[in-house]
């Protein structure tokens, strides 16, 4: 009866030792999530006021993005430096970029179902052109590397934002005479 009662003890405090384990790793992950939040918020900070350079620091160098236009279901994968030169080109010709709505989410880990420090992002963005506002609907998830984005994969219309652009340029054309 000894050796059972030792037995049941030994398999319930090794119980209770996995879970708590489990717990620490899970809160470990919350504060990983948590400080991934306050950089990806200081990264879109310095996208709506157009600062490169912050935004290039806020990059790992080895970052990558990845986005999923029709007709491409693995997703165009840019360079830190192609990304940079896209957002050149767009801070040039957008006014009153903003960040109107956003809601993060924690990422898993698709294999274990576990918290990763990864962060999902819904959001909603608008900014002006030739004096016509814009607006858009994003999702994305990034993961960090020491504080910097490694990673990004979005989803939005960008061929719609195009679109939108190039008759914000012919709505406000002056005719010649």
């Amino acid at each position: 009866m000894k050796i059972i009662i030792s037995i049941l003890i030994t398999v319930i405090l090794g119980a209770v030792i996995w879970v708590m384990m489990c717990n620490k790793s899970e809160n470990r992950m919350m504060d990983v999530y948590k400080k991934n939040v306050k950089t990806l918020e200081k990264f879109w900070n310095h996208y709506e006021n157009e600062d490169l350079e912050e935004l290039e620091k806020m990059m790992a160098g080895n970052y990558e993005s990845y986005f999923y236009p029709i007709n491409e279901p693995k997703g165009i994968k840019s360079s830190k430096y192609e990304e940079l030169e896209r957002m050149k080109r767009f801070f040039d010709i957008a006014d009153n970029i903003s960040l109107d709505h956003i809601i993060m989410l924690p990422g898993i880990d698709s294999a274990n179902l576990r918290l990763d420090g990864s962060v999902r992002m819904y959001s909603g963005w608008s900014f002006d052109v030739n004096e016509e506002k814009v607006s858009l609907s994003t999702y994305g998830f990034y993961d960090f590397v020491e504080n910097k984005i490694l990673l990004s994969h979005e989803w939005y219309d960008r061929s719609g934002v195009g679109l939108e652009i190039r008759k914000a340029f012919e709505i406000n054309q002056i005719p010649s005479e």
